[in-house]
């Protein structure tokens, strides 16, 4: 796959999606600001992925297969990133394609605004040697 991205402008992509998703948030849209927190993130974990292996990942399975590829080849410090990658994968994304929110309101509206710790966690990761 050609290379079109750099880790820095996939960083840069990542703030302006959860800019986005806070906007969005403010405007009451919590599904549409959850798909963007979602989009934020995963574009943290493409540029992650990136530093590590050159290479962008395709879709979603591919990000999985690569991020579980690093935790147990690369850095002992991706195991809570990768943790909190599912975790956040599940919530933001799985709430987002259903319509039962179910009085998981708050707890959306927090991960919303807390994606932004998972795409600095993934920017220090990036300055961080691998083991």
């Amino acid at each position: 796959m050609l290379q079109t991205n750099t880790v820095a402008e996939l960083f840069q992509t990542a703030h302006a999606y959860h800019t986005q998703a806070l906007d969005l948030l403010e405007q009451g849209q919590l599904r549409e600001a959850a798909a963007q927190a979602w989009e934020a993130a995963l574009t943290a974990t493409n540029a992650l992925i990136l530093s590590r292996t050159g290479q962008t990942p395709e879709d979603l399975r591919e990000t999985d297969g690569l991020m579980w590829e690093l935790f147990t080849r690369d850095h002992p410090s991706l195991r809570p990133f990768t943790t909190h990658f599912g975790a956040l994968r599940g919530f933001l994304l799985m709430t987002c394609v259903h319509d039962c929110f179910c009085g998981m309101e708050e707890g959306l509206k927090m991960d919303v605004r807390g994606a932004i710790d998972y795409i600095k966690q993934a920017e220090k990761l990036v300055g961080e040697d691998p083991v």
